[in-house]
């Protein structure tokens, strides 16, 4: 019986030492492929962030620029306001002596004709 359990021991005691082995195996394949992730992510990240400095960086340089185009269009609007109003209430007068008849607009006749 002593024997049978001797063989039983060093069979399970070889089981564990090739569960060891395997798992240890296992360990340096999953480190390589981590490696290789690492790698790859770096392939990719690197070029990803170069892409992004070199938006930033024209977008930076872009915005004096547009700042400079949008000042000028609020200086023109602030030119060309007060001509429309005056233009507007120029008109009022003539547009008064307009009135709807048939779907057409004919001018009124001053009195004084």
């Amino acid at each position: 019986m002593r024997l049978r359990m001797s063989v039983e021991v060093d069979v399970l005691l070889q089981e564990a030492k090739e569960s060891i082995e395997a798992a240890q195996n296992y360990r340096g394949e999953l480190q390589q492929r981590l490696h290789g992730l690492n790698q790859a992510c770096k392939q990719v990240l690197q070029p990803a962030l170069i892409s992004c400095e070199k938006q930033l960086k024209k977008y930076c340089e872009q915005v004096p620029f547009l700042t400079r185009v949008l000042w000028n269009c609020f200086q023109l609007h602030l030119i060309i306001l007060p001509a429309e109003v005056y233009n507007t209430n120029m008109w009022n007068p003539v547009s008064s002596m307009l009135t709807p008849r048939s779907n057409f607009y004919i001018q009124k006749l001053p009195d004084d004709c």
